[in-house]
């Protein structure tokens, strides 16, 4: 006669039992996974737009949550803290649900090329980091809003050169230079007609000066740019000695007021 201990090794080897156990461990196998988020994004276009004469193009993205649980943008960061706007549409995305970003990009006088990252951190576990890289490059006249004239020795002429060129397809004339009583003249020459032009900025000699300031005004024929303005900064210096407050250099063998008025 069986024991009971063989007869239960039996009907564990028997299709009977091996067919409820070998369910249950593909059960075991197959389970769902926890349920998480997953981000998407991409660009869906960009919109140029003047304001008072500055010009600035507007990024547009969409994000949507491709994963089977809610998906949180929990920061958006830029590296170009003065020159971008940023507004998104909402934070919290539900599975299947989207959103809007924009950035917006502003150009100053001059500019028509710049560089942004955007940084994005969400709970996508896959993906909780990444950036965005946005070039943008806005059609116009290149051209420096500031030209500096540093140390220069007092009552001797000082001369800069700088180039202003065209972005885009369009291109531009000079009409007309106009001047400030700094300078003593402008020349302007054609690198590359209707696109790329030198100009040479010529001081007039100047007594000592800490801060003086001037302009250069061109007419062109551009859209929009009509009149570009480049302002010049410059300062004369004495080589006998320094140069006074008031932009006169101070005889060294002169009482100081200062000290004077300390005694």
């Amino acid at each position: 006669m069986m024991t009971g201990l063989e007869r239960a090794t039996q009907m564990i080897g028997s299709k009977a039992v091996r067919l409820p156990l070998l369910l249950f461990c593909l059960l075991l196998l197959v389970r769902p996974a926890a349920a998480t988020p997953r981000i998407f994004w991409e660009k869906t276009g960009e919109k140029r737009i003047f304001e008072g004469g500055a010009q600035k193009i507007r990024h547009l993205f969409r994000f949507r949550n491709e994963g089977d649980s809610q998906l949180r943008i929990e920061r958006v960061r830029r590296t170009c803290g003065s020159c971008s706007v940023f507004n998104l549409s909402r934070k919290t995305l539900a599975p299947g649900a989207e959103a809007q970003l924009e950035i917006e990009v502003a150009f100053g006088p001059g500019e028509t090329v710049k560089k942004t990252y955007v940084y994005i951190e969400s709970n996508d576990p896959a993906n909780p980091f990444f950036q965005i890289a946005l070039e943008s490059e806005a059609p116009g006249i290149n051209y420096p809003a500031q030209v500096f004239f540093e140390n220069v020795p007092a009552h001797t002429p000082a001369a800069r050169s700088i180039e202003i060129f065209a972005v885009g397809e369009r291109g531009f004339g000079i009409r007309e230079i106009r001047t400030g009583p700094l300078v003593e003249s402008v020349r302007a020459d054609t690198i590359k007609e209707n696109r790329r032009y030198r100009l040479e900025i010529r001081l007039k000699p100047r007594p000592p000066v800490k801060f003086g300031q001037d302009y250069v005004k061109i007419r062109t024929d551009y859209p929009g740019l009509e009149e570009i303005e480049i302002r010049l900064y410059a300062s004369m210096v004495s080589s006998a000695g320094g140069v006074s407050g008031e932009g006169r250099p101070r005889d060294p063998e002169a009482p100081d007021p200062k000290r004077d008025r300390r005694r």
